[in-house]
């Protein structure tokens, strides 16, 4: 997919995600819903509790509940995109002692919904949702959502402007943590590991000043170039980063070229194809931990970046690994010297 908006760039690429509460803006109005389904779940009415310090435990996967929002208060808030306070909201709680994956569906809930979840605190939103699913397609789902383990994650159930009721929330685990392998003879990534406070001068590309790439150099004819790598967030000043990695080829010719890549995390990455700072142009995708983005272009001759980064700005330790190979990406074919012109002609004398 190609998107040419310099500013969506600039966010997806290496931006920092805004503070999480965004309570100041005043909801885009969305059309009326359509009537609400008579719901034939079973009530469990458990119901969430009023804050994260009253937070209901989810102990066991999978986990379900059927209750209502209506005499709640509104604690909180979360734009993604729809914020402004005045729903009330009902609090969840996981502790993850070893790292999961989970769904979070609220698709059955006939009301127009929201979900998003915390780590830790209020201030470090992992995961939101406003419209994703339902009968009217105003209710919330999240899919993968990466929980790393040594952290408490509060599920809020919550409700766009002013909306409650009564609410169908199906918790599932969506898979297996992994492990990525870095292959033998592969390339390693250079970079040290990120932390909070961490100041990203090795491979940031355009998000640096001066802009700074990593070299990978040219396979041989035939050759797949593999490059081992590492991924994940960090905070500084208060603000919520990612680890950015941009990798530069050098093309002597045009040359098509298809490179993957496989993460232990929630994984954005681009094949960017103009050189140019100043005119981004790119193809990307997503892909959950464990899973193959792969990108193919015709590229060349000149300048071509790949970009590596995991795709939420939160919640990932750093040193999760990655895995990239690159085919087609070959130097370019010369010709034999028995082969030359000059030893063509000399053969006719």
């Amino acid at each position: 997919m190609r998107l040419v908006a310099i500013a969506a760039v600039l966010v997806l690429a290496f931006a920092a995600a805004a503070p999480a509460v965004e309570t100041s803006r005043v909801p885009p109005s969305k059309s009326v819903p359509a009537a609400a389904p008579v719901s034939s779940a079973t009530p469990v009415f458990r119901e969430g509790g009023e804050t994260m310090a009253d937070a209901v435990p989810i102990e066991t996967l999978p986990f379900s509940d059927t209750a209502s929002t209506i005499g709640h208060v509104d604690d909180y808030d979360e734009m993604c995109p729809y914020g402004g306070m005045g729903a009330p909201d009902v609090v969840y709680k996981i502790v993850a002692s070893s790292d999961m994956m989970i769904d979070v569906d609220l698709c059955a809930s006939l009301y127009d919904t929201k979900v998003y979840i915390f780590q830790d605190v209020q201030q470090n939103t992992v995961a939101c949702n406003d419209d994703g699913c339902g009968y009217s397609g105003y209710q919330s789902h999240l899919d993968d959502v990466y929980l790393p383990s040594g952290h408490t994650y509060y599920l809020i159930v919550d409700g766009y402007g002013s909306a409650a009721g009564t609410y169908v929330m199906d918790v599932i685990p969506s898979g297996p943590p992994c492990t990525v392998e870095c292959p033998p003879g592969a390339l390693i990534e250079q970079e040290p590991w990120c932390y909070d406070g961490y100041v990203d001068d090795y491979n940031s590309g355009c998000g640096h000043d001066p802009v700074i790439f990593e070299d990978i150099a040219p396979g041989a004819p035939g050759e797949t170039v593999t490059l081992c790598g590492t991924g994940g967030t960090f905070l500084y000043n208060g603000w919520s980063y990612r680890d950015t990695d941009w990798f530069q080829l050098t093309l002597d010719e045009p040359k098509s070229i298809t490179a993957c890549c496989e993460a232990e995390f929630p994984v954005l990455f681009m094949l960017l194809y103009t050189g140019d700072c100043s005119d981004l142009q790119y193809d990307y995708v997503l892909a959950g931990p464990c899973e193959p983005a792969c990108l193919s272009r015709s590229v060349g001759p000149g300048i071509v970046w790949l970009w590596v980064g995991v795709d939420v700005f939160n919640g990932v330790p750093c040193g999760r690994d990655y895995v990239m190979t690159i085919d087609g990406y070959t130097a370019a074919t010369s010709v034999e010297a028995g082969s030359s012109w000059g030893t063509v002609k000399a053969m006719y004398r």
